[in-house]
């Protein structure tokens, strides 16, 4: 885990964490630690979705090969959000409406299960990776 230095603006962390899925815990456990949720319940299913898009960047990144680790930045600011960005080959169809599955299914659903838990995230995705914006309710 690395913050990079002269970066971080008021309200902002930037974390770089091995693109590993031993990383998730740590990556939960800072945002438990420095957002403050209105419930439990809420908590939980924004740890949820933070668990798949990570998962996604893991294996994104495991296809690309990329060595290089995953960027999470939490924004604390007036526009609360997680942002969790990957330097993997990026995916089509990442608008509105859910993309299908490749056949056979093998996975494919983090994205959905992610929509379920917040709704309103946004993803940006290229060539060059992909960035999944997951505001973060204000309480």
């Amino acid at each position: 885990m690395v913050a990079e230095p002269g970066s971080a603006v008021l309200g902002e962390i930037a974390l770089d964490v091995p693109s590993s899925s031993e990383s998730l815990s740590l990556v939960r456990s800072v945002v438990r630690r420095v957002v403050d949720f209105d419930t439990f319940d809420e908590q939980s299913g924004f740890l949820v979705a933070v668990g798949e898009v990570f998962t996604n960047a893991v294996a994104a990144q495991r296809r690309a090969p990329v060595r290089e680790p995953i960027r999470v930045v939490i924004s604390l600011g007036v526009d609360r959000c997680i942002r969790i960005e990957d330097q993997g080959n990026g995916f089509p169809g990442v608008g509105d409406e859910p993309m299908a599955p490749p056949e056979p299914v093998a996975m494919g659903r983090g994205l959905l299960i992610a929509r379920a838990f917040v709704p309103d995230l946004t993803i940006v995705s290229s060539t060059a990776g992909t960035s999944v914006a997951l505001p973060i309710r204000s309480s």
